[in-house]
C-alpha cells in the first residue's frame, strides 16, 4: 500500500526534492512567516520597479517566477475526502487494503510532504524578499520614496508594511511560466545565498560606539543612525602617548578623530591655542574641505586613545538630506570654533568656511533634483 501512495505522491516528491537542492531550506524561519506576506512581497517588487527604472534584474524576475510557479503548483495539490476516496477507487487490485488504511497512510505522507513545500515556499520568499530589498538599497529614488514614507529604516517587507504605510496597488500575482524546475546560474545562487551572511555579520562594535555617541559629535546631530553607518567608513581604535602627534600642521591627511580618553593639545605654529577632552571631535574640517591641515594636535597625556575615520561621499545621492545635515552642522561648528577663537583666527579657517557653504549649496542641488524625480515617480505609480 505504501508504495502506491509514494507513486501518487512522487511528482510532488521529485518537485520538493529538486528546490531543496536549489538554495535548501532556512529551518530558522517562522513557519509560513513569509508565505502569509507573499502577496506584499510581490507588491513591493512592483513599487521599486515603478520608481527605478534599472531596479528589476532579470534574475530577481526568474526569482520572483519561481516562486509564483511553485506556489500555484504546490496549490494545486489537496487533500479532500473526494480526492481520496477517488484514489482508492483507483488503486490496483494487487493494493490490499480499506480505504480507511489507504487515507490514513496517504493523509500522513501528504502532510509530511506539505510541511516541507511550506518550508521550502518560506524559503524562496525570504531569498526573494532579501534580493529585492538588497537591490533596492542600491537605489537612490527608492531610498529616497523610503525616508518620504516613514523616518524608522525600512529593510524588509514586513517592517515596510509596519510603519502605517498603505498599499498603493491591489493586484493580483499569478506565474507567467508554469515551469517548476527553474534552473539557476551558479554564481547567481552562491551570491544569492551569501547575501545571507551579509545580513547575519555583526556591525563594527567601533562603528556602534560612534553611533552610540552621536549626541555627543556635534556634526551628527538629527542624522538618522543608519545614515551615519553609510557615510563613516575605514574605522579603527589607536592609543598615542603623552606628546605624540595625531596630526600634523599643513598636512594633507584626512582622517577624523573622536576623543575616547586622555586629553590633547591644539597647537597653531608654536602656540598651545586649546586643549580637547575626552569626547571631543577633531579633523573633520580638512575630510570635508580637502584643506591642509589649520593645526597640530598632539597627546597631553598617556591616556589618550581615539576612534580614527573617514568620510565617504559616494552616498550623496542616495541621502541628500543627511549630507545636507552634515554639512550644516559643521558648519555650525566651524563658525562656534571661530567666534570662541578670534584671538586665533586664520585665512584657512575662513576659506574652510566658504567651501562648506559651497558643499551645503551642492547638497541641496542634489535634495531638490532627487525629490523632483521622487515626485515623477509617485505621480507614475499613482496612475499604474
Amino acid at each position: 500500500m505504501q508504495n502506491y501512495v509514494d507513486l501518487l505522491l512522487k511528482e510532488m516528491k521529485e518537485t520538493v526534492l529538486f528546490h531543496q537542492d536549489v538554495f535548501g531550506i532556512k529551518d530558522n524561519l517562522a513557519v509560513s512567516s513569509y508565505l502569509n506576506i507573499r502577496d506584499d512581497i510581490f507588491c513591493i517588487f512592483e513599487i521599486f520597479s515603478s520608481l527605478d527604472k534599472d531596479f528589476t534584474k532579470p534574475e530577481m524576475r526568474l526569482l520572483l517566477q519561481d516562486s509564483l510557479s511553485i506556489i500555484e503548483y504546490f496549490g494545486s495539490f489537496t487533500l479532500t475526502s473526494d480526492v481520496t476516496q477517488n484514489l482508492y477507487k483507483k488503486k490496483p487490485e494487487s493494493v490490499n487494503c480499506t480505504e480507511e488504511e489507504f487515507t490514513k497512510a496517504y493523509s500522513k505522507t501528504f502532510k509530511e510532504l506539505k510541511m516541507k513545500v511550506i518550508s521550502l515556499v518560506n524559503t524562496k520568499l525570504y531569498y526573494l524578499d532579501l534580493y529585492i530589498w538588497n537591490e533596492a538599497n542600491k537605489s537612490s529614488s527608492i531610498n529616497f520614496y523610503l525616508r518620504e514614507k516613514s523616518e524608522e529604516t525600512i529593510s524588509n517587507t514586513k517592517t515596510f508594511f509596519k510603519t502605517k504605510v498603505e498599499k498603493s496597488l491591489n493586484a493580483s500575482y499569478s506565474a507567467i511560466s508554469k515551469n517548476t524546475r527553474v534552473k539557476y546560474e551558479e554564481d547567481f545562487s552562491s551570491y544569492l545565498i551569501s547575501l545571507v551572511d551579509t545580513e547575519e555579520t555583526k556591525e563594527n562594535p567601533l562603528l556602534l560606539k560612534l553611533v552610540t555617541a552621536k549626541n555627543s559629535i556635534a556634526f551628527f546631530k538629527n542624522m538618522p543612525d543608519d545614515d551615519i553607518k553609510k557615510i563613516v567608513k575605514n574605522i579603527s581604535f589607536i592609543k598615542y602617548k603623552m606628546h605624540e602627534t595625531i596630526i600634523t600642521q599643513n598636512d594633507d591627511s584626512r582622517e577624523i578623530y573622536y576623543l575616547l580618553s586622555g586629553k590633547t593639545r591644539v597647537i597653531v605654529g608654536t602656540n598651545t591655542v586649546s586643549t580637547l577632552e575626552k569626547g571631543s571631535v577633531f579633523g573633520e574640517f580638512s575630510s570635508i574641505t580637502a584643506e591642509r591641515r589649520s593645526a597640530t594636535v598632539k597627546a597631553h597625556d598617556n591616556n589618550v586613545t581615539v576612534i580614527k575615520f573617514n568620510f565617504t561621499f559616494d552616498k550623496v545621492d542616495e541621502i541628500p538630506k543627511s549630507f545636507t545635515t552634515l554639512y550644516q552642522n559643521i558648519i555650525n561648528s566651524l563658525v562656534r570654533k571661530i567666534n570662541s577663537s578670534n584671538k586665533h583666527k586664520t585665512q584657512s579657517e575662513r576659506t574652510m568656511l566658504t567651501d562648506i557653504n559651497a558643499s551645503i549649496n551642492k547638497a541641496k542641488g542634489l535634495l531638490e533634483k532627487t525629490n523632483a524625480e521622487i515626485k515623477r515617480n509617485k505621480k507614475a505609480l499613482s496612475e499604474a
